[in-house]
């Protein structure tokens, strides 16, 4: 059973806004785990290339805003 490219779109998108939530709006709620769902969605309906690809943009992208002071770990001690 393959993706087809709207899955790939829904996928992405909810993705993306799993990354805005959890680490471009500041709260105190514990939001980490909204990546999860996404990921996962991806991993069981994607084809490996793709996931891979995902997971390092994104890994590159949480990375930037962390060190940016984005995120629930920025400002830990």
């Amino acid at each position: 059973l393959r993706a087809t490219a709207a899955e790939v779109a829904l996928q992405s998108g909810a993705l993306l806004a799993a990354v805005v939530l959890v680490f471009g709006v500041p709260t105190t709620a514990p939001v980490g785990f909204l990546l999860l769902p996404p990921v996962v969605w991806a991993a069981l309906r994607l084809p490996p290339r793709a996931v891979s690809a995902q997971l390092l943009l994104v890994a590159v992208v949480i990375t930037t805003l962390t060190a940016l002071g984005g995120g629930p770990i920025a400002g830990a001690q």
